[in-house]
Parts: C-alpha cells; structure tokens; sequence
C-alpha cells in the first residue's frame, strides 16, 4: 500500500514539474505491466483534467500552446480570432522549449474562452494542441535586443522641448506589441531596466507620467532610486494601484516637485477631508503648488471646493479644460486621456444645453467643421473659421444625448494629437424617433487647454426607434445640474480616470 502511495506521489510530482502534464504516449511504460500502466494513465488523465480556476480578480494570464512544431503568433491569432467571440490583444508572444506562450491582461472573458480550446481543436500538423490558462503575476526579464527597442521607443515617447516623458500605460505602446516586446512596469525588475535607460538618455527631464500602469508603493521607491538626480518638478500616478497617501509622499519627497497626481489609486478612497489630504501632501512637499488638477499654491488651510456648472461652463470661453499653475508661467498642455476625458464632458454638456454657441471656443480659430446627416431636421455641410463654425452650431435643432449610450475610441493618442470617434444615440427636436451618431475629432492643444482642430458630425436614424415626448424631452438643461464625466459616457478604455480635473500633462 505504501509502494503505490510513493508511487502516485512522485506521478503527482512530475506533473507539477513539466509545465503540462505529458501525452500518455511519452509515459515509459518498459517497465510496468498492463494493469499497472492503465492505473498510472487513469491517474495521470485524473489529474491532468485539473484546471486552475480562473476568476475575475486576475489581471493578467499566461497561456500556454503545445503542439509539434511550435505554433506562430499569427496561427494562433487567426485561429483564436474565429473561436473567440470577446476581442482580445495577445502580449508578450514568445517561444519556450515546449510551447508557444503570450500573455492576456484584464481579460477574463478571452482567457476562459481560450481555455475551453484545450484538446479541442488541431495544429498546423494536424495534431490536437494542449492549451493551459492560468493566472500570471511575473514576467520574462528584458534581454539585450528587447532593450534597444524599449529605448528606441523612449526616445519616440520622449519630449525634448518640454523634457516631458510619456510612459503611460507603457506596455501597450504600438510598437512593443508589434514586436512582441512586453516591459509591464509593475513588475519591479522591469521597471528598473526601464528607468535605468530614462535616467542614462533623459538627464533634463522635468516632467514624468507614469499613469495606468498599475504600480505599487514598492515600485514608486524603485522609481524613487534610479531616478534621485533627475530634476523632476511633476509626476503623474494617476490610475495605478498605490495604497498608502503618507508613504509614496514621503518616497517622492526627495524631488522638489511642483506638481503631482493621484488620482485613480486606491489611497485616496477613504479621504474623506480634502484640507487634510492637502496638508499631509504638502508637509513632504513644500514646494507643491498644483495636486490632482487644482491649485494649492494660495489655500492650503481651505476646503477643496470643486468647480460647479457655471464655472465649468465659464472655461468654454478660454478653451476647454484649461489649466496653468499659479505664480509661474502657463505650463505646456500635453494630450492625455483624463484630460479628453474632461473635455468631451464640458463639450457634450455644453451641446445639450442652452449655451450650445460657446462651443465655438473649443475649435481652434482655423479648425474645419462637417456635418453628414441622414435627419431632415439636420442640415449637412462643410465649412471652416470660428464665424462659419458658429452660424453651424446655430443652425442645429436641440439635442439631449443619452449619456449611458454613449461610446468612445481613441484612434490615435499623442502628446500633441488625439483622433477621437464618439457613438451613441440621441433626442433631436423635430424628429420622432432616436437618431445615432458618430463623432469623430481631432483634438490638440490649444491656448492653456485642447481644443478642436476637425470635427465630423454623422447623424442617421435609430432601426426600430420609437417616437418619443418631445414636450418632456426637450425641456432646457438646469444650471446647476451637477456634471461628471462618469455620467457622461462609458469609456471603454482600462484604466480610464473619472471626474472633472484638470490635468496638464498626462
């Protein structure tokens, strides 16, 4: 009885040693008798059923192909691509002794999907391919060609002029994916790879964003580190995952920073005093004059006091969502998401109400405007200038979007540019029915904020809509109605920040 114990053991052992449990055909069976042999591949098929479950509470996953030769990364993705029906960006791609490996991040609906492929479907060869999911928390060291990439691709991402470096969410830069380069910044080892080539190219960088890239209190002081004699006057965090407010404070207390963000991380959801917050932010950071987007340079000892309607509707009149930074020079606006975030709140907001002809603050003086309509009630056209662009905004019927529609997708995002398609339904007056639409814009910087430098307006009718009480609907949006981006659209992006700031670097 304790032979055949010893024996399962040292079966279970090997199966945990290999990477995936082996074909019945590999197992040595030179010496075992038949009975013996179907009792070892009973147990060996028990146990290679054993799957690793697979919840939603993991961000990233390693999947594992075998077959014989190795799979290509475009076999797997047009194979995949008609079996999966969730979309899904394989990272990572690369070739150990036995399988072909790509990693999957915060998608638990591609990952399961994948699984249940195992044994299901053949290889190049014909052969049927053994597919294992499961939950990954570490990741593959850069090598020395890994790394001339990376730092080709910081010198792309790198600012000269303004010596502003953008890093956010730095493993999904096009590139990288493309070449199957996967730096994930939350790893501490990688991080530090990468800052070791920021601090050797970047000696004058002055600004830093570092945002979506789920970093951790322990990967601040990596930061903190490599980093010690850059001149770093701001620092993006924003959307990661750092839990203590005191203690990343005190780590970034040896830069003399100027600016800082925070928001999105989980050490601000238990503040419940913003004077507080602001207190113990500036007790390590004297020289701090802008947290989170707001001015803390003139009102340490005062509440934190968001801006309400009115004056979140005054900015239209410079451009929107502006910022600058008290007592200095006006700082640089640089494309990010939150900041496109914040502007396409202020601008949907403003189209649906009464103030709709402020809106021509927020094209640039030059700026073309289109509009394609399928709706009697909506005139197409073309025009360009701010006058023309004004008679067109005019000469619309009332709106009211329905917010929970809507839609957003970034088709190009730069420090400069971000090209923008935004689709949803919405209430036209005059017209029974809802009316779909899309949105596309190229936005830029512009005076101390973004503003739009082309803009295309597609209106068409809704299949299947219903007419509506244009009574009810159509009534004047309230000032002071309490406006947030989160209750302006779902942005499908992971990651992405909510609220009205002000940011002026990403």
């Amino acid at each position: 009885m304790g032979r055949k114990k010893n024996k399962l053991r040292r079966l279970k052992q090997q199966l945990i040693d290999r990477s995936f449990p082996p074909d019945f055909d590999e197992v040595d069976s030179s010496r075992l008798s038949g009975k013996q042999l179907g009792k070892k591949q009973k147990k060996l098929k028990k146990l290679s059923m054993k799957q690793v479950t697979i919840t939603k509470e993991h961000r990233w996953y390693l999947v594992k192909v075998y077959d014989t030769p190795l799979p290509s990364k475009s076999f797997l993705t047009e194979s995949f691509k008609s079996l999966v029906d969730s979309e899904f960006m394989m990272l990572g791609y690369y070739q150990s002794t036995n399988s072909a490996r790509f990693f999957l991040e915060n998608n638990t609906c591609a990952a399961m999907a994948i699984k249940a492929l195992h044994k299901r479907m053949q290889g190049s060869t014909g052969k049927v391919m053994h597919i294992q999911v499961e939950p990954c928390q570490s990741f593959l060291i850069l090598n020395a060609q890994q790394m001339i990439t990376v730092k080709e691709t910081l010198m792309r991402r790198y600012n000269a002029a303004l010596n502003f470096l953008e890093l956010s969410a730095f493993h999904l830069d096009p590139t990288l994916v493309e070449q199957d380069v996967l730096p994930v910044l939350s790893d501490p080892a990688i991080f530090r790879q990468v800052l070791v080539l920021v601090r050797d190219n970047f000696t004058n960088m002055t600004t830093l964003s570092l945002s979506r890239n789920c970093l951790r209190l322990a990967s601040v002081r990596v930061m903190c580190g490599t980093l010690t004699n850059c001149p770093l006057q701001r620092i993006n965090l924003e959307s990661n995952e750092i839990e203590n407010v005191k203690e990343v404070v005190s780590v970034l207390s040896r830069f003399e920073l100027q600016e800082l963000k925070l928001h999105g991380n989980s050490c601000l959801n238990d503040i419940k005093n913003p004077t507080i917050y602001i207190r113990t932010v500036r007790s390590q950071l004297p020289q701090l004059k802008t947290l989170d987007g707001q001015d803390i340079s003139g009102h340490v000892s005062a509440p934190v006091v968001s801006a309400s309607p009115p004056e979140l509707m005054s900015s239209l009149n410079t451009s929107l969502a502006s910022t600058s930074l008290v007592g200095s020079e006006p700082t640089p606006v640089y494309v990010n998401e939150p900041l496109v975030q914040k502007f396409l709140a202020e601008f949907y907001t403003c189209i649906d109400s009464e103030q709709r002809t402020q809106l021509v603050h927020a094209y640039l003086t030059n700026a073309k405007f289109a509009i394609e309509s399928h709706i009697s009630v909506i005139p197409s056209g073309t025009c360009e200038g701010s006058e023309n662009i004004l008679k067109a905004l005019q000469s619309l019927p009332a709106f009211i979007h329905a917010k929970e529609t809507f839609s957003l997708k970034v088709l190009k995002l730069l420090s400069d540019q971000a090209e923008i398609a935004v689709s949803g339904q919405l209430q036209v007056a005059g017209h029974h029915g809802t009316v779909s639409f899309v949105h596309t814009l190229t936005v830029v910087p512009y005076n101390t904020g973004l503003g739009i430098s082309h803009g295309i307006m597609g209106f068409r009718k809704t299949a299947g809509s219903k007419p509506g009480n244009e009574h009810e609907l159509f009534r004047p949006v309230s000032s002071h109605v309490s406006v947030s981006p989160q209750h302006i659209m779902a942005i499908n992006l992971p990651g992405s920040s909510h609220g009205a700031h002000h940011h002026p670097y990403s």
